[in-house]
């Protein structure tokens, strides 16, 4: 998580652009950084199944990730809208409903709305298709959306912003089964097939879409498996280094993953102060000035409605 929400707040940030060589190079080291958010995808799915097996009846699964995000996405969406964008109060309240996203109306961000919408339905899946483990129903699952995805490509009907729930879908269903996996102690027979053929799929895919808009986003959905594989790997040759400074590489990443609703959040209301327009005199620095910035608020944020969170769980819940 904490490695996710680091390439994608970078990858916002730098896809601003800069003149300078640095802010070149950076921008082209950080220009896939959305895959960030395929990880988020897969690490949701799998602490969803988590949450689920530890047998939460559903108003508690509901009232928990209410709870958790939007009291701080109230906070932080009227703070953006009304107090930054100069929106009137009504419009900052919709916004914050998230239900924008769905009808077609004004809607703060992508990534939150559809998160939730996925937090919604997931009950569904999870009875139905996780819990039995029913794996060929999760692999037709994930290959129809693939297929419609795929299809959107040619056939462009939605905005970018729906079409990047639509595609990653596969990701939440695979991080699901992961979790149901890793519940009954299953041995991954399977998984390094399951791997190499997904990464195939996505070089096939890059290859005969040239032209097409999403052909990267399609890639990187399926080099997903890939990418999760690798940094597992190097994350443990890390911790079993005897260099104890290597060690806290990831002792890093856990500790910004902890917060990273509150990153993304906060970030993204920084991301337009990197504009050509309102930061005329764009440079690296500046990038750096603002990730560190929106990661000290976001850990405050986070503390702070760590707080306020518990004590509303806890009287909503009784």
């Amino acid at each position: 998580m904490g490695f996710a929400i680091v390439v994608v707040v970078l990858y916002h940030f730098f896809n601003n652009g800069g003149e300078t060589q640095i802010d070149i190079i950076l921008q082209k080291c950080f220009s896939q950084g959305y895959m960030g958010v395929d990880i988020f995808m897969v690490v949701s799915g799998l602490g969803l199944t988590f949450s689920m097996s530890k047998s939460e009846n559903l108003r508690h699964y509901y009232l928990k990730r209410w709870v958790k995000i939007f009291p701080f996405y109230f906070f932080i969406t009227f703070v953006d809208s009304f107090l930054l964008r100069g929106e009137s109060l009504g419009l900052t309240l919709f916004r914050t409903t998230t239900i924008g996203y769905w009808t077609g109306l004004p809607f703060m961000d992508w990534y939150i709305p559809a998160i939730v919408g996925l937090y919604v339905v997931f009950p569904v899946l999870y009875y139905y298709v996780v819990k039995p483990e029913r794996y060929g129903i999760a692999l037709a699952i994930g290959i129809m959306f693939l297929l419609v995805s795929i299809v959107l490509n040619y056939i462009p009907l939605l905005d970018w912003k729906h079409y990047a729930l639509v595609y990653r879908v596969p990701d939440f269903v695979l991080g699901s089964m992961i979790g149901i996996a890793l519940k009954k102690g299953y041995q991954p027979v399977y998984a390094n097939r399951f791997m190499w053929l997904s990464a195939l799929t996505g070089i096939v895919l890059f290859l005969i879409m040239r032209g097409y808009p999403y052909r990267f986003w399609l890639f990187n959905l399926c080099f997903t498996p890939l990418y999760l594989y690798l940094l597992c790997h190097l994350f443990d040759i890390i911790l079993k280094s005897s260099l104890q400074l290597m060690k806290l590489v990831p002792k890093a990443f856990t500790f910004v993953g902890v917060f990273t609703l509150e990153e993304y959040r906060i970030s993204s209301c920084f991301e337009r102060l990197l504009s050509n327009e309102s930061c005329p005199a764009y440079h690296y620095l500046y990038v750096i000035f603002y990730f560190v910035l929106s990661m000290v608020l976001a850990y405050f944020c986070h503390r702070l409605f760590c707080y306020i969170n518990e004590s509303l769980y806890r009287k909503l819940k009784t």
